[in-house]
């Protein structure tokens, strides 16, 4: 696992006067978190960040890439809540388990006594072990209501935010490997987890993959799964009440 330099391995938006911002985006309703105390406080916490890796276990082999963690602090300093905005990773644990260490963060007192947000970015490097092949997601669209029909069945909770990017590993058996879910809204743990475990229990052949793993994110939206619900349904209704009805005609 690596970092990237400060100033692109991490944003910081802020709200100030008018004038020099060292390079950081600024929102006037924001309090002011300098990217130097921002950096100092994350890597207070770098060798239990860096630990969350080992969460993905043989995954280690292929799955890696960068993931964002969205730090909100109230304007005592205290963390308000921790997301995963963007992963390439696809890995459940490890994303939870970055999620669990971001919550021990201690950012300073951010100027103004106003909401900050802070975006760090950490990048992983698996070990190489399995070749991993970056799908298109059209690739994967003759499968999607297979997975539709997975989900919800087995999630009535939903998706655990209104809109979720899954990142999955699937190899050339078609079993899928590990799984990832981002979110730029606050993600319920519990919902989340059974996407992710519904989706490792699904079984996808891709003919791009001949060997090795394929990558490939899909957007997940809770509106989609509600419909195909209620859709499924509907159509469960519609044959028990044409059922019922051939029953109920009169004989000749």
């Amino acid at each position: 696992m690596t970092r990237g330099k400060p100033t692109s391995g991490y944003d910081v938006r802020e709200a100030s006067e008018t004038g020099d911002t060292d390079g950081l985006q600024i929102s006037l309703e924001h309090g002011v978190i300098s990217q130097e105390a921002a950096q100092q406080a994350v890597m207070a916490e770098w060798k239990e960040l860096t630990r969350c890796y080992s969460e993905a276990g043989p995954a280690m082999g292929f799955a890696g890439g960068a993931v964002t963690l969205r730090f909100f602090v109230d304007g005592h300093g205290a963390i308000t809540d921790v997301r995963i905005v963007e992963s390439r990773v696809g890995n459940f644990e490890v994303e939870r388990c970055l999620v669990g260490v971001g919550r021990k963060v201690r950012f300073p007192q951010p100027k103004g006594n106003a909401l900050a947000q802070v975006d760090y970015t950490l990048e992983f490097r698996s070990t190489g072990a399995v070749a991993v092949l970056d799908l298109a997601l059209d690739e994967l669209s003759a499968e999607l209501p297979a997975l539709w029909a997975r989900l919800a069945g087995a999630c009535e909770g939903g998706l655990g935010a209104d809109e979720v990017a899954a990142t999955f590993y699937v190899d050339a058996a078609g079993a899928v490997r590990s799984v990832g879910l981002a979110s730029a809204a606050s993600l319920d743990e519990s919902a989340g987890r059974c996407v992710s475990d519904s989706i490792r229990r699904w079984n996808v052949r891709l003919a791009a993959v001949q060997g090795g793993v394929g990558r490939v994110t899909i957007p997940l939206r809770n509106g989609d799964l509600v419909a195909h619900r209620d859709g499924a349904e509907a159509r469960r209704y519609s044959r028990t009440t044409a059922g019922r009805a051939r029953r109920d005609r009169p004989r000749r």
